[in-house]
């Protein structure tokens, strides 16, 4: 199985393992989120509603370099055990990946980064941040992604713009707040 069949895989694995294709959410309304400076704009909407993805002007679901994610998951409602599973799951798909996580003393809030890839022909390399919320009143949680991809060949431009800005990418999601989709339930 080829590295984007086992992404595909896996992603869809993911969404279903956490329940956000079961969920029932609308999409935000918004046409475009804003990340690290930079205007994404909304480029697919599942069928339930219950995931947005926002891509920078110029790039497509089919060749893109920067995403961001907003899911509703309505069957999940602990950040802690999402990312552990979501930890998991890739360390069982991806046995090379780097994987880090860690959660909010309060429990609202958990975050996993991880970095996949595969040598196989095109090189994929994926670095990932999620974040899961459990916001008050409402049922399951909410999550946030931003993905930093290259397809092609591992070049030294992504791998140092990679090194150069993981951490901070990390922080700015810990304080990135995107709306929950105005269907999820309360």
């Amino acid at each position: 199985m080829s590295f984007m069949q086992r992404l595909i895989l896996w992603y869809t694995t993911a969404l279903l393992a956490f329940g956000a294709l079961n969920a029932v959410a609308a999409p935000t309304g918004k046409q475009t989120v804003t990340f690290d400076g930079e205007r994404y704009h909304l480029a697919y909407t599942n069928e339930n509603g219950t995931l947005e993805e926002y891509l920078p002007a110029g790039q497509t679901l089919e060749n893109w370099t920067k995403m961001i994610a907003l899911r509703h998951h309505g069957d999940v409602d602990q950040p802690a055990a999402a990312v552990r599973n979501m930890a998991a799951h890739i360390k069982a798909t991806y046995p090379g990946a780097g994987v880090d996580h860690m959660v909010k003393q309060d429990g609202s809030e958990a975050l996993i980064d991880f970095f996949i890839w595969t040598n196989e022909q095109p090189i994929v390399a994926e670095f990932n941040v999620f974040r899961f919320r459990k916001l008050p009143g409402v049922r399951g949680l909410v999550s946030y992604q931003f993905a930093y991809r290259n397809v092609g060949s591992l070049s030294d431009e992504y791998a140092e713009a990679f090194k150069k800005n993981r951490t901070r990418w990390i922080g700015l999601m810990t304080k990135t707040t995107y709306p929950a989709p105005p269907g999820t339930p309360r």
